[in-house]
């Protein structure tokens, strides 16, 4: 899965500082088996979210923890857009 956040103007910092909070409890998460943190080289102010989990039960339940909701409200305000997209490993 890749989830993409775009943060708006000025924002970026806050938005890399939320992100960057996730990463050690994600990773201790059941089932999480990557989970990274990207910037776009050429737009300092787009994030990519790498997760890579064993199966979708652990997916689903990722959403659903306290930390999600607490990232949701410092968030708020500051991010412009975000999507995710979930994909299949071919090769």
């Amino acid at each position: 899965m890749i989830a993409t956040s775009q943060a708006r103007t000025g924002c970026a910092g806050e938005v890399e500082a939320a992100l960057r909070a996730l990463l050690v409890p994600t990773r201790a998460e059941d089932g999480c088996e990557e989970y990274l943190l990207y910037r776009e080289l050429a737009r300092a102010d787009r994030f990519f979210m790498l997760e890579r989990w064993h199966e979708d039960a652990a997916l689903t339940r990722h959403p659903a923890t306290p930390r999600r909701e607490t990232l949701r409200e410092r968030l708020e305000g500051c991010v412009e857009q975000l999507s995710v997209a979930r994909l299949q490993r071919i090769e």
